[in-house]
């Protein structure tokens, strides 16, 4: 027993185990869109919890890991997948696989100052979004060579459509897209700038590109950013968007406002605003309050919620 108990405390004194550690959010919030009242399991972000964690593996490299998946939803339906990937990081900068939030969206979040919550047409703008997560993604992040500056390229392979047919029980499934993302930012003493790409190609070779250019600025009293996108798909004209907010901290509470609007290629004109009221109970629970108004072509949805996150 006494060999056995040496033995572990020697594995962990030289880091031979993994570190893992639980983590996740729980986000609860009443909403009211026009005339419907409804309890959704999130306003700022689904309720998830995963696990994530390295190891050790000499000369300066790590394995990484994480795996997550989302509450079930308020009808009764179970969770879905989250953020899974595996990968390794050292002085060559890191490389990992699964799927995970894309350089797009992370691109779109940073200049984005309501938090990229969705909420009431605040991502009215973000033309070049492609969704949050993307699936079979392969990223690689330059290490920090220049102080500030960083860089992401994912390639994301598609799958071919499948027709279906019932005398095998196959259903059908629509082609994904080979997708490219690109982003590229600089940072320093308070000022932001980035650049995001990404480009789908379907089997029969069209190709819809997209793109963002965002900045910001930290006063330290108060903060801006604005961002605008472009969105074209093969020969089509193209769809142009933009959004600009500011945040103020008042101590606890921080208060946010984003105004965005779009242009689609079919002239399809779209607008939306948020404002936002977080209020911290402690480092790692905090309330909100949202407003927000988007329309889209005549089309005019206002949507308020109040609810609280917990981060763990």
């Amino acid at each position: 027993m006494k060999k056995t108990l040496v033995a572990v405390a020697a594995l962990v004194a030289t880091g031979a185990f993994a570190q893992v550690s639980i983590y996740g959010l729980v986000d609860l919030a009443s909403v009211k869109a026009t005339a419907k009242d409804a309890v959704l399991s999130h306003q700022y972000a689904p309720s998830h919890i995963g696990f994530k964690g390295s190891e050790d593996l000499g000369n300066g490299m790590k394995a990484n890991f994480l795996i997550s998946t989302t509450a079930p939803t308020q009808s009764g339906g179970v969770g879905g997948g989250w953020e899974s990937f595996v990968g390794a990081s050292g002085g060559f900068g890191e490389i990992k696989a699964g799927q995970f939030f894309n350089p797009s969206f992370i691109h779109n979040a940073t200049y984005n100052l309501t938090g990229q919550s969705g909420f009431g047409g605040s991502n009215i703008g973000l033309l070049n979004e492609h969704g949050q997560l993307t699936g079979r993604q392969v990223q690689y992040s330059l290490p920090a060579v220049v102080p500030g500056l960083s860089f992401v390229v994912s390639q994301s392979l598609g799958k071919a459509a499948v027709a279906a047919d019932s005398t095998k029980y196959i259903a059908a499934v629509a082609e994904v897209a080979d997708n490219t993302d690109i982003a590229i930012g600089y940072s320093v003493a308070g000022f932001s700038v980035g650049y995001a790409t990404n480009t789908d190609t379907v089997a029969a070779g069209t190709k819809t590109t997209s793109t963002g250019t965002g900045a910001s600025y930290d006063f330290g009293m108060a903060k801006v950013a604005y961002n605008a996108t472009t969105n074209k798909a093969g020969t089509a004209a193209t769809g142009k968007g933009s959004s600009m907010g500011i945040s103020v901290p008042f101590g606890a509470a921080t208060l946010a406002y984003e105004s965005s609007s779009a242009k689609s290629a079919t002239a399809v004109k779209s607008t939306g605003s948020l404002w936002q009221v977080k209020y911290d109970l402690s480092k790692r629970t905090f309330a909100m309050v949202q407003y927000g108004s988007s329309k889209v072509a005549t089309t005019t949805t206002n949507t308020t919620g109040v609810g609280l996150v917990h981060t763990f």
